[in-house]
């Protein structure tokens, strides 16, 4: 679990979180005033199946709305939820 608190999008915080082997970014960026939650389930299936879970949620308690958003007319949002699944197969 991770809390931030920033003052403005210039002084984002990075994270490190844990993601299934070969996936996206595990750097994330974070801003505003919130919480962070992050789950990593890895499981060996069978001898040549393994399989993974990622469960992430944010919460933002006060969000910075970028000048960009602004624009773009879009409204901010509060919490958000992730889920990954990953199968792997051992040949």
């Amino acid at each position: 679990m991770r809390y931030f608190q920033t003052d403005s999008f210039d002084t984002r915080l990075y994270f490190y979180e844990p993601n299934p082997l070969f996936s996206d970014i595990k750097w994330q960026r974070y801003y505003g005033n919130g919480m962070v939650t992050t789950g990593l389930i890895n499981w060996k299936l069978t001898q040549w199946l393994l399989g993974e879970i990622e469960y992430s949620f944010n919460y933002l308690f006060k969000r910075i709305i970028k000048k960009s958003e602004i624009e773009r007319g879009m409204h901010p949002i509060q919490n958000t939820h992730k889920v990954a699944v990953q199968l792997m197969v051992r040949f």
